[in-house]
């Protein structure tokens, strides 16, 4: 064989080792919307439903355990910001949230409570809601018992309005409105069918 054809033929070989092993890695690139949404579907479980009439409706806890579960507004503004990023599907969730978050103020217009045990307003406390009902109880304080407990009071405010800055950036109408007005028609209690990379 001359030596130009053998040239040439190595290259062909190169070139098809090359994109073999570029499809190759294309094939074990994570598929990040997919894992976006499998990650949303999980948070929107842990979402207390909107059609029990306790109001702890619309909260979002740590985790979808049954019976009772914690909300920490900290991890639950991250959460419902997570929600956003999945899609419009998501949207009535966060609103929800949002609703039960602005009822749950201390010291706030939109809720009627009073101002927290340390004269603070526009701080919010850790709440155990019971699922089936939506009743809820003040979450314990590990440091002060007899009160009720939140670790920030100020960093539950700064990821809500962070999570309200992104809600308007994706779906402005619906956010503008949720701070003024409760919603009126409850969110089903439906979920988007569970992923198929999900495995047990």
């Amino acid at each position: 064989m001359p030596h130009q054809s053998r040239a040439r033929c190595s290259v062909v070989f190169a070139s098809a080792a090359l994109l073999a092993s570029s499809l190759s890695y294309a094939a074990d690139a994570p598929n990040y919307a997919q894992i976006v949404q499998d990650e949303a579907y999980w948070i929107s479980l842990s979402q207390i439903p909107t059609n029990v009439s306790g109001p702890g409706r619309g909260g979002l806890a740590w985790y979808p355990d049954q019976g009772h579960r914690r909300l920490n507004p900290y991890i639950a503004n991250r959460g419902a910001k997570g929600l956003l990023l999945a899609g419009a599907y998501y949207y009535p969730m966060v609103r929800a949230y949002a609703d039960w978050y602005f009822r749950h103020l201390n010291g706030g217009a939109s809720s009627g409570l009073p101002a927290d045990y340390a004269g603070l307003s526009g701080t919010i406390y850790d709440w155990d809601v019971d699922v089936a009902t939506g009743s809820e109880t003040y979450a314990p304080n590990p440091q002060q018992p007899g009160l009720p407990w939140y670790d920030s009071s100020d960093a539950y405010a700064a990821t809500f309005l962070t999570l309200l800055r992104k809600w308007a950036e994706v779906d402005a109408t619906s956010a503008h409105t949720s701070s003024r007005t409760p919603a009126t028609s409850s969110w089903s209690p439906a979920r988007p069918s569970r992923p198929s990379t999900w495995t047990d």
